[in-house]
């Protein structure tokens, strides 16, 4: 992208802000915002929207290191969590698919639960209290596909209308886009 991307304007709050929003409407009891040391804009903007941070002590490791830090973070906070895990900057996520993959836990057999878009996998992934714990072992040429990959039996993905499941913010090209398709207005 060539910037920070999850500070953007987005629909009368940010990226970042659109993204929780979602997460927060759809279910999920507590958001973790995972940093970097140096990221003081995003690490003010934690703080002033009331969402957990920690940072994480090794980002050249890569995006496994990213969700590594958040896991460990909620593990901490709370005995046996549920998990959803989604990158930052899906502004045009719904509550809808939030909170689809989240019942979807509650079914026998379920213990991960994407939703898909036009045969796509997006996010949020979410993962039982059962499986939590594997995040931290796997191996980060893989990431979080390893542990589809192990628990193929208890995985269920969900087809969705919601296309911002799978709409993340990687260009301009992408920002512009989906910018103008923004039309809720949220201070937050």
């Amino acid at each position: 992208m060539g910037r920070a991307k999850t500070l953007l304007p987005f629909g009368g709050t940010t990226v970042i802000g659109a993204t929780v929003r979602a997460l927060r409407q759809g279910g999920a009891d507590a958001v973790i915002v995972v940093t970097r040391s140096d990221d003081d804009a995003l690490i003010r903007w934690a703080s002033e929207h009331e969402v957990s941070r920690v940072e994480n002590p090794a980002p050249h490791l890569g995006m496994l290191s990213t969700v590594q830090a958040g896991v460990a973070e909620a593990l901490r906070l709370a005995r046996q969590p549920n998990l959803l895990i989604s990158p930052a900057d899906l502004p045009l996520l719904q509550p809808a698919s939030v909170a689809m993959v989240l019942a979807a836990l509650h079914r026998d057999n379920v213990g991960l639960a994407l939703p898909t878009w036009r045969g796509r996998r997006g996010h949020p992934l979410a993962i039982a209290h059962r499986w939590v714990g594997e995040v931290a072992h796997l191996d980060s040429q893989v990431g979080l596909r390893q542990l589809l990959t192990l628990h193929a039996d208890g995985l269920v993905s969900l087809p969705t209308d919601d296309a911002g499941v799978v709409r993340d913010v990687d260009t301009p090209e992408d920002y512009a886009q989906l910018a103008a398709l923004a039309t809720v207005e949220d201070p937050s």
